[in-house]
């Protein structure tokens, strides 16, 4: 090349590459937490809001994770490699493989979008109850113990305000049904069940072995859980028991929070920092591994409990694989059952941390289990050891142990009989791994 051409070479690269650096998608790093040493200005702790305003402005290029993750399993599974231990892993992306279809991904996109607008509904709601504005959340606890008659107008005034989303949430679940049909026809499947159990990784008991279970619930829990209510309302004196003399939480109307015998009601925190501090107690006390672990989680701001306006309802624990951390959501309000829901998620949690943290678990696929199996060891008060170092501490926790208290435990033992009859033979019990 001679001088003149590089000259003009040099002119054109340096007109055009700033116009064409200008061109080059931007990229957007989002995660839950922001890791310390981080720096903030290029990462951003992800929220919905955030979310919504990179994906609107279309100044980024959004690549379907999905897809990219279904090219990388498709050239593992050609390669014909099969690492050692690594056996159920490659079970699941073949299924997962076989499940693939690039006409689902936007509609997989739009599912998720609908199924959002439920959980903005159900975050909004709020109701009017003596001169303040409560979310239907935090009026469960100023429910509990209080007179029937005062349960009763509660809990008519929160079912009111549910009520009045039947028209949204009519539209959301009308909107996923036509979505979950095309999705199960563009994967030549008759129905939706059949791809969500597929999508599920369900291997080990099928639909027949769900309807055993529920079969098995009916003939032997449901009669039992019939004299139990009768016996609840002869403590209630009433000749019939209404929703109200139940629960007051119109959003879990099977849990048992109201208590038969007129004792108030326990109020084991105030607000979201309380149970935090009592709750890392008990965690020291259990196992200063626990203790550690929950420690971590709240340097790091990896969980938010409080409940407030517009936040996504119910609780959950899911795991942030890029930084190897869990973090959990749930929705505290001051009453004795928040206890037992931190308990659990906590239980996903430490679990998680585990995973992450165990030499034999060498990729990333190894820390996917199904969520029966996580279920069975988040619920640690189904170990009897476990139980009783748990509840030994629980009880300094919570001072007394009341019928909401026990209520719990009594569902826990009414499922540990059925799976205990089930092995015994007195039920027909399925024929694989037992459901959650």
């Amino acid at each position: 090349m001679n001088k003149a051409a590089s000259r003009v070479l040099s002119l054109l690269s340096a007109l055009l590459l700033p116009a064409l650096a200008s061109a080059l998608p931007k990229v957007a790093v989002l995660d839950l937490s922001v890791q310390k040493g981080i720096d903030a200005s290029v990462v951003a702790p992800v929220t919905e809001s955030l979310m919504e305003e990179v994906v609107g402005s279309r100044a980024y290029v959004v690549l379907d994770r999905a897809y990219i993750e279904q090219v990388l399993k498709e050239k593992l599974l050609s390669s014909g490699l099969e690492p050692s231990g690594f056996a159920i892993p490659l079970r699941n992306m073949r299924a997962e493989a076989d499940l693939f279809r690039a006409e689902n991904l936007p509609l997989l996109t739009e599912h998720e979008k609908t199924a959002l607008e439920y959980d903005k509904v159900v975050g909004s709601r709020s109701v009017q109850w003596e001169g303040r504005e409560l979310t239907v959340t935090r009026l469960v606890g100023e429910l509990s113990g209080a007179p029937r008659e005062v349960r009763e107008r509660g809990w008519l005034l929160a079912m009111e305000r549910v009520l009045s989303d039947s028209g949204e949430i009519d539209s959301v679940w009308t909107r996923l049904m036509g979505i979950r049909k095309k999705i199960a026809a563009n994967a030549g499947l008759s129905d939706y069940r059949e791809y969500a159990w597929r999508q599920r990784l369900r291997f080990d008991y099928g639909p027949a072995d769900s309807a055993a279970f529920r079969d098995a619930i009916e003939q032997s829990v449901v009669p039992a859980a019939r004299r139990v209510y009768e016996r609840r309302a002869k403590r209630l004196g009433v000749s019939s028991l209404r929703p109200w003399d139940v629960s007051v939480d119109v959003m879990r109307q099977t849990d048992i929070n109201v208590d038969c015998f007129g004792r108030p009601a326990l109020r084991p925190f105030k607000d979201a920092s309380e149970l935090e501090r009592k709750i890392e107690g008990v965690f020291d006390r259990v196992d200063p591994r626990v203790g550690g672990y929950f420690r971590t989680m709240r340097e790091e701001r990896l969980y938010d409990l409080d409940n407030y306006k517009g936040k996504t309802p119910g609780a959950y624990c899911t795991g942030l694989n890029a930084s190897r951390r869990p973090f959990v959501l749930m929705n505290a309000a001051g009453a004795a059952g928040d206890v037992d829901t931190c308990l659990h998620e906590m239980g996903h949690a430490f679990h998680t941390f585990q995973c992450y943290r165990n030499p034999a678990l060498r990729y990333c696929q190894l820390w996917d289990y199904p969520a029966e199996f996580a279920e069975a060891l988040a619920n640690l008060l189904q170990n009897p050891e476990q139980r009783q170092r748990l509840a030994r501490e629980a009880r300094e926790y919570v001072q007394e142990w009341s019928a909401p208290a026990c209520a719990g435990r009594l569902r826990q033992a009414l499922v540990d009989l059925l799976h205990s009859r089930m092995n015994t033979g007195a039920l027909t019990p399925c024929t694989s791994s037992p459901v959650d």
